[in-house]
C-alpha cells in the first residue's frame, strides 16, 4: 500500500482560512473561563473535585507532552488504519522499541485498536484510533493551529 506524502503546512494560508475562527479564540477562552468559574461557584468548595479536575488535566499535558504519542495518532487520524512498519517508515526517527512502547501505552489509554491480521504466520498486526481517539484528538488540532499560527 503506498502512503500518500503530506504536503507542507503553509502558514499563511491557514492564517487566512482560520483567521475569524481565532480572533474569536480569546472571546471564547473568555467566556469558558467566565462559564466555569460560575459552575465551579455553584458548588460548595469541594476540593476533592478540584483535586479530581487537576489530574485530568495534569493525565491530558503528560499525553501531549509524552514523545511521539501525539505523531502517532495523528498518522492514524489520517490514514485511519498503519501497520508497524508504516508507521516506522512514516516516522523514521523513532526506534522500534519505543514505537511499540507507545503503542500499547495508547491501547491502554483506550486511544488505539491493536487488530491481527491473518490467521497463520506472518500474523500482521495493524492499528487504528478508537472513536474516543478520533474525538480526542480531533479536539486537540485547533489548540495546536492556533499555536503554530500564533508562533509564527
Amino acid at each position: 500500500m503506498m502512503i500518500p506524502m503530506v504536503k507542507p503546512i503553509d502558514y499563511d494560508e491557514i492564517k487566512k482560512t482560520f483567521a475569524p475562527i481565532l480572533e474569536e479564540i480569546p472571546n471564547l477562552l473568555h467566556k469558558l473561563k467566565f462559564c466555569l468559574k460560575s459552575e465551579l461557584s455553584q458548588f460548595d468548595h469541594n476540593f476533592s473535585r478540584t483535586y479530581t479536575e487537576q489530574q485530568h488535566i495534569r493525565e491530558i499535558m503528560q499525553f501531549v507532552q509524552k514523545k511521539w504519542k501525539l505523531d502517532i495518532a495523528y498518522l492514524l487520524l489520517v490514514h485511519n488504519q498503519l501497520f508497524f512498519n508504516q508507521l516506522k517508515d512514516l516516522l523514521p526517527n523513532i526506534s522500534n522499541n519505543i514505537l511499540s512502547q507507545r503503542l500499547k501505552e495508547l491501547k491502554k489509554e483506550n486511544l488505539i485498536i491493536r487488530s491481527e491480521i491473518g490467521d497463520i504466520p506472518p500474523i500482521r498486526i495493524s492499528y487504528q484510533l478508537t472513536s474516543f481517539g478520533q474525538n480526542f484528538i480531533l479536539l486537540l488540532i485547533p489548540s495546536f493551529l492556533f499555536y503554530l499560527v500564533m508562533k509564527n
